[in-house]
């Protein structure tokens, strides 16, 4: 059992939720995060290029493959 999945269960547990999630929800809360992460580098390092600031866009692009 990943430790996520047992955070998740421990959770579920102390506030007693009816639903605590398993490995395949798990698994695709993390790809959604990472979605969103990449998403939101990218709106970073177009802000960075509008400034100029070229160098800093691509460490932060870079940081996305």
């Amino acid at each position: 059992m990943s430790r996520t999945l047992k955070v998740a269960e421990d959770a579920a547990v102390e506030f007693d939720l009816v639903y605590a999630p398993d490995e395949l929800a798990v698994q695709w809360m993390n790809r959604f995060s990472e979605i969103i992460s990449i998403g939101e580098r990218e709106k970073c390092a177009q802000i960075c290029e509008d400034m100029g600031l070229f160098e800093a866009a691509n460490k932060i692009r870079s940081r996305t493959k």
